[in-house]
């Protein structure tokens, strides 16, 4: 699956932080970032229905943080 160009990795050090480690994926606009076998399920050629919908829950983020104004969103 192509994935789009703000679609990243949760750094590997924040994988590490207890309680952290359980967050599947995080929007902060304009940037989505996934756990690491979410994104590398996504970046494979027959990606799983549940990466497929966390994806599609984070863009739903991002589409709301856009239309409300970044600034406003995070307030």
């Amino acid at each position: 699956m192509l994935l789009p160009k703000n679609v990243r990795c949760i750094p590997r050090w924040v994988e590490k932080i207890p309680l952290l480690n359980m967050i599947g994926g995080s929007a902060v606009y304009p940037y989505i970032f996934l756990k690491h076998e979410y994104y590398d399920d996504l970046a494979s050629k027959n990606p799983k229905p549940k990466t497929i919908a966390v994806l599609t829950h984070e863009q739903a983020h991002i589409q709301r943080a856009k239309a409300k104004g970044a600034l406003r969103w995070m307030l």
